[in-house]
């Protein structure tokens, strides 16, 4: 399956605002029955926007005939705030391995705490075929009042794990980690 330049475009509720970002295909490469695409963004910056404007990306992608948008937001200068996963920082790129299946999770607001309305983690699992099968969601307790929110989950058995960690503001939700965990014995691989 090949899929055709992804688009993106990037807009500001009730207002004219409008772009577009061109994200090519840098490369691909396939394992078993799944592609991978590797994508950068070229040619867009950030606008000067006044603090609390929220963008909407919306991202479609075409590959034989079918179309499929996504969308994912962000806001300029909003709340903002770091996931621990056992006391170590956990951010959309890092991977963990842990021995012990009990983790202890951690959101801690570094902005705007007072404006969000929740924090929950999503836990998925990874198949024999190398997908993901999301196994959990997490509702995080607020144990600071606008500051910190705290969780514990103890993984089901060895393996790869993807743990994905968003915090809701008003109506949009925000995601600030996509980890990988691998939990494994201490004596032998992952299992």
């Amino acid at each position: 399956m090949n899929l055709d330049a992804p688009s993106c475009t990037v807009a500001i509720s009730d207002t004219d605002y409008q772009d577009s970002i061109s994200i090519p295909i840098y490369t691909h490469f396939t394992e078993g029955q799944y592609t991978y695409y590797v994508m950068r963004k070229d040619g867009w910056t950030i606008p000067s926007l006044a603090e609390d404007t929220v963008l909407e990306f919306t991202f479609t992608g075409s590959s034989e005939g079918l179309t499929h948008q996504a969308s994912s937001y962000a806001i300029i200068g909003g709340p903002d705030g770091d996931f621990y996963l056992n006391g170590e920082l956990a951010t959309k790129t890092s991977s963990h391995t842990v021995t012990d299946p009990a983790l202890t999770l951690k959101f801690q607001a570094s902005k705007d705490g007072g404006l969000i309305d929740s924090v929950f983690i999503q836990v998925y699992q990874q198949t024999s075929t190398g997908g993901w099968q999301q196994i959990k969601t997490i509702s995080m307790s607020e144990t600071v009042q606008d500051s910190t929110w705290e969780a514990s989950y103890t993984l089901p058995d060895h393996g790869v794990y993807k743990i994905n960690g968003f915090f809701d503001v008003g109506t949009k939700t925000y995601q600030k980690m996509s980890v990988i965990s691998g939990y494994k014995t201490q004596a032998a691989g992952l299992v």
